[in-house]
C-alpha cells in the first residue's frame, strides 16, 4: 500500500491538497457567512423589537405628556365656579396605569407616584378653593336679589310718578309710596353692602389659595419633570437633557413670578380698607 501511494505522482498528492484546501476554505466562509447572518438575523429581531417597543411607548408616553400638562394647570383653576369634577387628573391616572405596562421599571414606579402625589395634592387644593367658591355664590346671589330690589325700585318710582300725574292729594298714600320706595332703595344698598363683603371675602380665600399654590405647583412639576425625563429615556431620547432641564428652570420661574405677582396685586387690594384679618389681610365690614 505504501509502495502503491510512493507510485502516485506528486502532482496529484498537489491537487488533491488543494481540493481539500479549497473545500476547507469553502466550508469556512459558508460558516463565516451563517454566522454573519445569524447574527444579522438576531440584530434584525433586536432592532425590530426595539422599534416596536419605542413606537408602542410613544403612543403611550406622548398622551401621558399631554394628560400631566392639563392636570397641572387644572390645579389653578379649582377655585373658578365651573363644575369640578377632576376629569383631568382621571385622564392623567389612565395614561399613567398604560405607562406601567410598556416602560422600564423605574418609570413604572414613579409615574405611580406622581399620580398618587397628584391626587393628593388636588384634595389639598379642593379644600382650600372651596371657601372662595362659597364667597363667589354669595356674590352672585347678593347681585341677583340687588338686581330685582332695583327693578323694584323703578316700579315704586313708577307708581309714584302716577299718583303726581293725577294730581292726587291724598297725603297717606303719597307716604306710603315714598317708604315703599325707600324700603326698596334700603334693600339695594343692603345688597351692595353684601356683595362689596363677599367679594372682599372672596379676595381673601384666593389669597390663601394662591399661596398653597405657590408651594404646591413646584412639588408636583419636580416630579412631573422627572417622570417627563424618564420617558425620554426611555424613548432614547438623551441627546439634550441639558436643554431639558434649563427650559424646564425658566418655565417654573415665569409660573412663580406670575403667581407672586397676583399675590402680590391681592395684598394690596384687601389692605386698601383697613380691617383687619388673618395674616395682615383686611375685608370691607
Amino acid at each position: 500500500m505504501t509502495e502503491l501511494m510512493n507510485h502516485v505522482p506528486a502532482v496529484v498528492w498537489s491537487g488533491a491538497s488543494g481540493a481539500i484546501v479549497a473545500l476547507l476554505g469553502v466550508l469556512l466562509a459558508n460558516w463565516q457567512n451563517s454566522r454573519r447572518q445569524k447574527d444579522q438575523h438576531a440584530f434584525d429581531a433586536r432592532e425590530k423589537k426595539r422599534d416596536r417597543t419605542v413606537a408602542l411607548r410613544k403612543e403611550v408616553y406622548l398622551p401621558l405628556a399631554a394628560s400631566w400638562q392639563e392636570a397641572q394647570g387644572y390645579l389653578g383653576t379649582l377655585i373658578g365656579t365651573q363644575e369640578k369634577n377632576g376629569e383631568p387628573l382621571m385622564r392623567f391616572a389612565a395614561a399613567a396605569t398604560k405607562l406601567t405596562v410598556v416602560a422600564e421599571m423605574p418609570t413604572a414606579i414613579l409615574a405611580n407616584k406622581v399620580a398618587a402625589e397628584l391626587t393628593k395634592k388636588y384634595m389639598v387644593l379642593l379644600l382650600a378653593a372651596e371657601p372662595a367658591r362659597l364667597a363667589n355664590d354669595r356674590i352672585e346671589a347678593a347681585r341677583q336679589f340687588r338686581t330685582a330690589a332695583q327693578e323694584n325700585v323703578k316700579l315704586a318710582q313708577l307708581e309714584i310718578d302716577k299718583f303726581l300725574r293725577g294730581a292726587q292729594s291724598d297725603r297717606i298714600i303719597f307716604e306710603a309710596l315714598m317708604l315703599n320706595k325707600k324700603r326698596y332703595d334700603d334693600m339695594v344698598q343692603e345688597f351692595w353692602n353684601a356683595e362689596l363683603a363677599a367679594q372682599k371675602l372672596q379676595a381673601f380665600h384666593t389669597l390663601e389659595y394662591m399661596r398653597k399654590l405657590t408651594t404646591t405647583i413646584p412639588e408636583l412639576a419636580k416630579l412631573g419633570f422627572s417622570l417627563l425625563l424618564e420617558a425620554r429615556r426611555d424613548l432614547e431620547l438623551r441627546t439634550d437633557d441639558d436643554g431639558y432641564l434649563s427650559a424646564f428652570v425658566a418655565e417654573q420661574k415665569d409660573v412663580l413670578h406670575v403667581l407672586h405677582e397676583t399675590i402680590n396685586k391681592l395684598e394690596e387690594s384687601l389692605n386698601e380698607d383697613g380691617q383687619t384679618l388673618p395674616g395682615n389681610l383686611v375685608v370691607v365690614a
